[in-house]
């Protein structure tokens, strides 16, 4: 697989926090249904190991294998301020060649820092913008030999979001390009105090980036 269809699947899977353009002005408070502190999931790993296996020649016996689902965390402020936790995720794939033997075995890693911005939530659908985050970065590994890279080309691509947000549940739909497709946010609200010290270390941090 070209690393650019690689650098492209593990930029949306980071989405919809990045894919945003930079902040000019915060956009409108929003949704106040949207407003606090979120944890949950989202189908993307899922979406992404489809769009691996999908890829597979006829040749190839491919077998992949991933963590946990991360468990992803985004706080919302009633200025439309926003900041996200860092997450990581590994996925691995073994390549088997059936004419000559060879075996490719590589892993695939996906570390998002922080995202800190401005959200909106209107009429079902999201707009963000993005205010200074770091770009999130890619390990990929074959065989032993490896490169590290920030995901690229993420900022110029914004995707369609839709949401659902109803007392202390909320969803997001993004919609992404082949082969990837729509990947679907389940979150729950919680109290800050949730998070503990290093939710709260974040956040100050987030607000002072944003400033």
């Amino acid at each position: 697989m070209k690393s650019s269809a690689l650098t492209l699947m593990l930029a949306l899977w980071a989405a919809p926090a990045l894919a945003q353009n930079a902040c000019v002005t915060p956009p409108p408070v929003g949704d106040p249904c949207m407003v606090g502190h979120w944890v949950g999931e989202n189908t993307a790993p899922a979406r992404i190991r489809a769009a691996l296996q999908s890829m597979v020649p006829e040749d190839v016996i491919r077998d992949i294998a991933a963590g946990a689902s991360p468990t992803l965390g985004i706080s919302i402020y009633d200025d439309g301020f926003y900041h996200t936790l860092p997450f990581h995720q590994a996925t691995e794939f073994t390549d088997t060649f059936v004419e000559t033997g060879d075996v490719v075995d590589v892993r695939l890693d996906l570390a998002a820092p922080t995202q800190v911005g401005f959200i909106n939530g209107e009429a079902g659908r999201v707009t963000f913008c993005d205010a200074g985050s770091a770009p999130a970065m890619f390990t990929m590994t074959a065989n032993g030999d490896g490169m590290t890279a920030p995901v690229a080309g993420a900022e110029r691509y914004e995707p369609t979001i839709t949401y659902t947000c109803r007392g202390d549940t909320m969803g997001m739909d993004v919609q992404l390009p082949a082969p990837i497709g729509t990947v679907q946010y389940f979150l729950r609200r919680v109290p800050e105090d949730a998070f503990g010290d290093e939710f709260r270390r974040i956040r100050d941090a987030a607000r002072d980036l944003a400033e």
